[in-house]
Formats: C-alpha cells, structure tokens, sequence
C-alpha cells in the first residue's frame, strides 16, 4: 500500500466506526457519513453490504445506486 493512500483510508475507518456506533439506525446518514473530511475524488466505495436485524430493510443490491 502506497503512503499517500493511508490518510484517506484511515478517515475511511475513521468515519465507518463512527458511523456503525452512532448512525446504525440510519443507513443512508451512515454512508454520508463514510465521506466526512474525504475528497470524493481521493476514494472511492464501489460496494457495501449492510447484514443484521437493524438493516433488514435495506436493500443492498442499489444502495449505493441511489447515494
């Protein structure tokens, strides 16, 4: 792994532990939240795949589709 890639992918998980403890109730705030403090153009989240009875309506096959 590059060094300029590990800034941007420890924002990254970061902001995915942030977001699990705080934001599990809202999916669609959670995966907002992935990219606070990130230049969309640094990263990029091609898949996600949210499992367990807090996101059984979510449907992970077009989540991102409509972010």
């Amino acid at each position: 792994m590059r060094f300029c890639s590990m800034p941007p992918l420890a924002s990254l998980g970061v902001n995915l532990i942030y977001g699990c403890h705080f934001l599990f109730k809202q999916p669609n705030d959670l995966l907002q939240s992935l990219y606070d403090e990130l230049d969309k153009d640094r990263i990029e989240i091609d898949t996600i795949q949210m499992n367990g009875p807090d996101f059984a309506g979510v449907d992970n096959r077009c989540f991102l589709c409509n972010w």
